[in-house]
């Protein structure tokens, strides 16, 4: 690969990272979200996402909340939105080829970032689900005064997920990572394991 290609291909990682950023906490600042599981789901080598997330850090268009939390910047929803609105149009650090190509390149980006996780309408009537879910809001509830709000919009958005009846697998795995995060203590650990394993079968 000569360096012109190396250069496209590290522009569609860094967009496709702060993309799926953005689409997963839903143009939120305060959502953290888990960047290692979101690699993962768009099938970006665990090097070559360390670089991309070093490059959106340090071009402050995500901050670090915690050791495996990000978020987007002011900055960074700002050329996500330009990006969206004018695709057609550079942005501060992405050219318009790089956005336009954002569905087909970096691995299928855009089918692995809204990947389905086909699950049927039983999730909606199980109720050990349902309890998880309570269990988990109740943890939140009792989290730490400085977490507390985040970790209670972060089942939220479980919550959300698991009543559509068919959640996007990136963004389940990104909320669960977010949640261990910030409630590590063994029984929501266990709960959430658990969680993971009634809605995405891991």
């Amino acid at each position: 690969m000569d360096a012109k290609d190396r250069l496209k291909k590290q522009d569609a990682q860094r967009y496709a990272l702060l993309r799926a950023v953005y689409d997963t906490s839903g143009g939120r600042m305060d959502h953290g979200i888990d960047l290692d599981t979101i690699a993962e789901s768009l099938n970006i080598p665990p090097d070559e996402a360390a670089n991309a997330k070093q490059f959106l850090l340090g071009k402050g268009l995500l901050w670090q909340r915690t050791m495996f939390s990000y978020s987007l910047t002011h900055r960074g929803l700002v050329e996500v939105e330009e990006s969206i609105r004018s695709p057609n149009a550079a942005t501060e650090h992405f050219q318009p080829t790089t956005i336009l190509n954002f569905h087909g390149s970096v691995g299928a980006v855009q089918t692995a970032s809204h990947s389905v996780a086909h699950v049927t309408q039983n999730i909606l009537n199980d109720n050990s689900v349902k309890t998880l879910i309570q269990q988990l809001h109740q943890h939140a509830e009792e989290a730490a005064p400085e977490i507390r709000e985040e970790a209670k919009e972060l089942v939220k958005s479980l919550e959300e997920q698991v009543a559509s009846g068919s959640p996007n697998r990136a963004k389940f795995k990104a909320f669960l990572g977010g949640l261990k995060d910030l409630l590590t203590n063994p029984l929501s650990v266990a709960v959430l394991g658990e969680l993971a394993k009634k809605v995405l079968g891991t």
